[in-house]
């Protein structure tokens, strides 16, 4: 994985130090995983995004509109829930 600048609402910025460790063990623990993925807390989405691109069947969950609302405008093609820990059964 190449590091590039990152694209967001603040504009271009450089990644945060141990992103690239971050990336690595993200997917070394999706490596893992036999099923679906629930990224509980998903925030902006990023994660959940990056698991789908690898290929896992991934759904973000976050309790914050504005982050759901952020996950699918930059990544259409993942799907995000509003909701919370305690909604799930």
């Amino acid at each position: 994985m190449v590091l590039e600048p990152i694209q967001g609402e603040a504009g271009v910025v450089d990644p945060p130090a141990g992103y690239l460790q971050d990336v690595r063990r993200i997917e070394s623990w999706g490596g893992g995983v036999d099923g679906p993925i629930l990224d509980a807390g998903c925030g902006p989405g990023h994660w959940t995004a990056h698991l789908s691109a690898l290929g896992h069947e991934a759904c973000g969950v976050d309790p914050v509109p504005a982050f759901v609302q952020i996950a699918r405008r930059e990544h259409p093609g993942t799907e995000y829930r509003l909701g919370s820990f305690a909604d799930l059964q």
